[in-house]
């Protein structure tokens, strides 16, 4: 079975969005508002700066409007800041760009707009934006990071990793840069060195559940059991609801072909409902417990496969049959009905729906159902006959 791949989903996570190296837009050492860069000419900013500092962050704005409305570049920048901040990332964006229109080169202004267009997860502009950010500062960190992380996320993992390694060139054992190359890596089709990278973080970082998520996954893909089981197990012991881990472990059960681990397994995924949204993985499941001694675990497979596909034939059929098995005759007759609906010419359908139905006292429809299995399959109905006599 292979991982659930992709981008932020359960299986795989793509990156720490609250963990870039960037906190604000400004950055710590560039921010002309902390106090230690220049100061502000024109009167308006700087009285915006006061009511900022007073926590009037409105005010602040209203107070800027005139000045970025003349183009200013301070005016400008602090209106992104303060929106940001604001959580108003679609505004703090547009102020950037304004502000990069007016000065193409300023330093912050497409790396600040690339910042708040990757918050709101509008990776292709952001990634447009911080192309141009690491032209106009190539020795900063900053942009090459957030460039890298844009790049994962449209899909560009192998332009993506070059940006990493400028990244850990100019800010070497950078762990979040060492993250984006082992998700590049893993990306590109290379989950072994990835694993490599994913294992060295979690040394410092041993109950990190991004880091345990995406090294399963990359152990998984590498198709190396020991540590499938190893990391599944650590994440568990970290969220034990982890889907990741019980889907993995489930899939070590079905390859191993150990029916009553698998039934364990499952009743853990019924359990965090990660079962309907994976119909592979539930069939592999219902497929593996047939071989198991306990009926009733498979049935809840099959019949969890069938409330997320109701035309899957074998699943119904095989359905019916346990149900039948079971003593829910009643439950079996619908079941094989609904395969008859499916398939009109299914001999072995029809048969088992007659069955049912003369066991529920239904003599006519077992009779009529008996007739059509017979005219579909001669040979088959004599057969069944015999066997059942």
């Amino acid at each position: 079975m292979d991982e659930n791949k992709g981008g932020t989903t359960a299986a795989f996570w793509v990156w720490f969005q609250d963990e870039e190296p960037v906190s604000s837009p400004l950055g710590s050492e560039s921010d002309p508002f902390s106090g230690r860069g220049r100061a502000a000419s024109n009167p308006d900013v700087v009285e915006a700066i006061r009511l900022r500092t007073e926590g009037r962050e409105e005010e602040a704005l209203d107070r800027l409007q005139r000045a970025a409305g003349d183009g200013d570049e301070d005016a400008l920048l602090l209106c992104g800041q303060i929106c940001f901040e604001l959580g108003e990332l679609g505004a703090a964006a547009e102020w950037y760009h304004r502000l990069f229109e007016q000065q193409p080169n300023h330093p912050l202004a497409s790396q600040n707009e690339g910042l708040c267009l990757g918050r709101l997860r509008r990776w292709a502009e952001a990634r447009e934006c911080l192309g141009r950010a690491v032209i106009v500062n190539p020795e900063r960190p900053e942009p090459w990071f957030l460039l890298g992380i844009s790049l994962l996320h449209v899909g560009r993992a192998p332009e993506s990793r070059p940006c990493f390694d400028r990244v850990l060139k100019l800010k070497p054992d950078y762990a979040p840069a060492l993250f984006g190359r082992a998700v590049a890596l893993h990306l590109e089709g290379q989950p072994g060195e990835a694993l490599e990278i994913y294992e060295l973080l979690l040394e410092d970082q041993p109950e990190k559940e991004e880091l345990l998520t995406n090294a399963l996954a990359a152990a998984r893909r590498a198709r190396d059991a020991a540590k499938v089981n190893s990391l599944a197990s650590r994440l568990l012991a970290v969220k034990p609801e982890a889907e990741a881990a019980l889907k993995a472990l489930a899939c070590l059960a079905i390859e191993a072909r150990d029916a009553e681990q698998a039934a364990a397994w499952l009743d853990r995924l019924h359990d965090a409902g990660a079962l309907n949204a994976d119909q592979p993985l539930t069939e592999s499941l219902a497929l593996c417990l047939m071989g198991g001694k306990r009926r009733e675990p498979e049935r809840r497979a099959w019949k969890t496969l069938i409330q997320a596909a109701p035309r899957h034939e074998y699943g119904l059929f095989r359905l019916a049959t346990l149900e039948h098995q079971l003593g829910d005759t009643a439950t079996a007759a619908e079941m094989f009905a609904r395969c008859v609906a499916l398939r009109e010419d299914w001999p072995e359908a029809w048969w088992n729906l007659a069955g049912c139905r003369w066991k529920m006292g239904d003599r006519e429809g077992a009779m009529a159902a008996l007739a059509t299995a017979r005219d579909l399959d001669p040979a088959l109905a004599t057969a069944l006959a015999s066997a059942a006599r």
